[in-house]
């Protein structure tokens, strides 16, 4: 009898636990959080229930070749869609600030 039970607080744990990193794409301190957990004692409750992290963590692979060519073609300055390189595209979308400062320089 106390086999079974501790074989289903168990299940129970795992559903909980998984459920949250689910919804949080693998972020263990939103999981922590959402459980009530200190993020520490997810980390032992993950090792103790052999869960992996890395398996709830988005995978877009589409998403991120699209982000880094972007941010390649930023970095070579190559020609934005109008014509204008990225420097200047962002220049003229923050009109007013300093020549070669912009609005996401400030962050």
């Amino acid at each position: 009898m106390t086999s079974d039970y501790y074989g289903k607080v168990e299940t129970f744990e795992r559903e909980i636990i998984t459920e949250a990193l689910r919804k949080t794409h693998g972020n263990q301190a939103q999981a922590a959080r959402m459980l009530g957990l200190a993020p520490t004692t997810l980390s032992s409750q993950l090792r103790r229930l052999g869960i992996q992290v890395r398996d709830f963590k988005r995978l877009d692979s589409l998403a991120s070749f699209e982000t880094s060519q972007r941010f390649l073609l930023w970095k070579s300055g190559a020609p934005h869609e109008n014509g204008k390189s990225q420097s200047t595209q962002r220049e003229a979308d923050n009109p007013g600030l300093p020549v070669g400062w912009s609005f996401y320089s400030t962050f």
